[in-house]
């Protein structure tokens, strides 16, 4: 039986719990986590352990600790939504105008969802500064205890420096191994080969978006997922489709 911590390792997003079986597949249980993981897909998630317990009482109270160590509940860095040990931490939350007038005030965020309709997890991303997400609903939400201007309620160019320190890490980026990996950084980049109809290859291009500006036709993406066979008069590849498709060849004659 263990304690563990479960990492998005796209966002350094975290999420803590309890595995009575210690079974290394099990990432965790909690909605936001699921919701996460079905986004980013399991890969993207590492599972490590904070502590082994001896009974199962003992395992609800160190689920207990570590969630409140780590302030997970209300923390935008963590998908924990419970204090744990089977409890549900029921912090009140405020309802605000834009303007900052307060508005109302209930005893949880599930029991505004009860009486309001409101979704829970778009009441907690603002409550939390989750995405840079400034309304829900046309109103500003807080947890009971924290600041009015705790997190930007205005456009982004508005932006105090203050409020920009209590964004989450993840909101700016920091530990997010994607960061500035984009165009040719980026893992799944591949450049495009350009074919007449009869198999030829006319050109190489770095990205869809160049072929796309320099000759203005559509649908090249398209043609390399094989949704259309052709684009402009062209067929279309992803060089990296043709190696795998190379390295295919090359593995089953090996075996042959």
């Amino acid at each position: 039986m263990i304690i563990y911590l479960t990492t998005n390792l796209i966002n350094q997003r975290k999420y803590i719990g309890l595995d009575s079986k210690n079974n290394p597949k099990y990432l965790g249980s909690g909605k936001a986590l699921k919701l996460a993981i079905k986004k980013y897909g399991k890969e993207n998630f590492e599972k490590r352990t904070l502590c082994y317990c001896g009974s199962f009482e003992e395992l609800l109270e160190k689920e207990k600790y570590y969630i409140k160590k780590y302030n997970a509940v209300k923390s935008p860095e963590f998908y924990n939504i419970a204090e744990g040990g089977g409890i549900i931490y029921t912090v009140p939350i405020c309802q605000y105008s834009k303007n900052g007038r307060l508005l109302n005030t209930w005893d949880s965020i599930s029991q505004c969802e009860l009486e309001t309709g409101y979704n829970n997890s778009k009441i907690t991303s603002v409550a939390k500064g989750n995405y840079g997400r400034r309304t829900a609903y046309g109103y500003i939400w807080r947890y009971y205890g924290d600041s009015f201007d705790k997190y930007p309620t205005e456009p982004q160019w508005n932006v105090t420096e203050a409020q920009r320190k209590s964004l989450s890490k993840r909101q700016k980026g920091e530990g997010n191994i994607m960061k500035n990996r984009t165009g040719k950084l980026h893992p799944n980049h591949s450049s495009v080969l350009q074919f007449d109809l009869k198999g030829k290859l006319i050109k190489e291009w770095d990205s869809i978006t160049e072929a796309h500006k320099k000759l203005q036709i559509n649908n090249i993406s398209a043609c390399c997922r094989e949704i259309r066979q052709k684009a402009g008069g062209f067929v279309w590849k992803y060089s990296k489709d043709i190696v795998r498709s190379s390295e295919k060849s090359e593995n089953t004659e090996d075996k042959k």
